[in-house]
């Protein structure tokens, strides 16, 4: 699961809803994605991208979301 600022590389500033490029990631839900960083004040928190406004935040880990799994270049 890559870390938060590996996923607002992701984002598309001029692109909205969803915040992505559609030509890299054709049917991408404007959803909230998980990121591996940890939040700053509570254990039980992450980060997360917001992928309709490209927007980022943390929130507590329980909360149901989607996650985008990569792996390293070959």
């Amino acid at each position: 699961v890559p870390n938060v600022t590996e996923l607002e590389s992701l984002v598309a500033r001029n692109c909205l809803n969803p915040a992505i490029n559609s030509h890299f990631f054709p049917n991408d839900p404007a959803s909230v994605v998980w990121s591996s960083s940890p939040g700053a004040v509570y254990s039980v928190d992450a980060w997360y991208v917001y992928f309709g406004f490209g927007s980022t935040s943390n929130n507590n880990r329980s909360v149901g979301s989607r996650v985008r799994l990569v792996r390293s270049g070959q």
